[in-house]
């Protein structure tokens, strides 16, 4: 039987707990996801599905519960060994680009590769094939600050994919575009699966719903899956 590549059981995170102002946006969540599929994650505003992307991606330690990843016990490690897992493993797409003012696109997409050996050849080399294979490589001597919307996303998911990572989480990637971009969005991250990428999105957008592409969609409420 296969394992999954994402495993939580019973994961929570609580904020300011036992205090006032005490906040469980996220709540027993259990979880499977496997190799090589597209799930996108929906809810209103508030509903906790940011937090949990923001635990299954590694970058916030759940309050309880259990979460395995590529079958390492990652809600078990410090912060030292989760950004390092993190690092290796996983590609981060934010809702507002988080790309980094004033630097090029090359720049912006390069930045991963920066704690790695690898050579200025080997960094050129994959900073060019992931920026192709997203449409942005006539852009790539510009600044961020000078792209439209559609081109910075574009930047943003090359950003995260210059390492090669098994996994793509991606925070709603077409809240801030047109249709017409949006599909084109679509597109790239349908051709992630095909090349065998593990995709969970968080989004409001009906489009995405749509896309063929998808195998599950995911409704939370209230800080639970429902």
């Amino acid at each position: 039987m296969q394992r999954p590549i994402i495993y939580t059981q019973n994961l929570s995170k609580t904020f300011n707990a036992g205090k006032p102002n005490e906040v469980k946006p996220v709540q027993n969540i259990d979880l499977q996801l496997f190799t090589n599929t597209y799930t996108v994650l929906k809810g209103a505003s508030g509903s906790g599905k940011t937090t949990l992307l923001t635990l299954l991606s590694c970058l916030a330690k759940p309050s309880a519960g259990v979460y395995e990843c590529m079958g390492e016990p990652v809600s078990r490690w410090s912060e030292k060994f989760l950004t390092r897992f993190r690092q290796q493993h996983i590609g981060l797409v934010f809702q507002h680009f988080q790309l980094i003012s004033g630097l090029s696109a090359y720049q912006n997409i390069a930045v991963p590769l920066i704690p790695l050996p690898d050579s200025r050849s080997e960094i050129d080399h994959k900073v060019r094939q992931i920026a192709e294979q997203v449409g942005i490589t006539h852009r790539l001597d510009f600044q961020v600050d000078k792209l439209s919307g559609g081109e910075q996303q574009r930047v943003a998911i090359a950003r995260a994919l210059v390492n090669n990572p098994p996994l793509l989480f991606a925070d709603e990637p077409t809240a801030h575009l047109d249709s017409a971009m949006s599909e084109r969005i679509l597109e790239i991250f349908a051709a992630l699966k095909k090349q065998g990428k593990t995709i969970l999105m968080t989004t409001h957008d009906p489009l995405v719903e749509q896309h063929p592409a998808i195998d599950k969609i995911l409704v939370m409420k209230d800080g639970q899956l429902v």
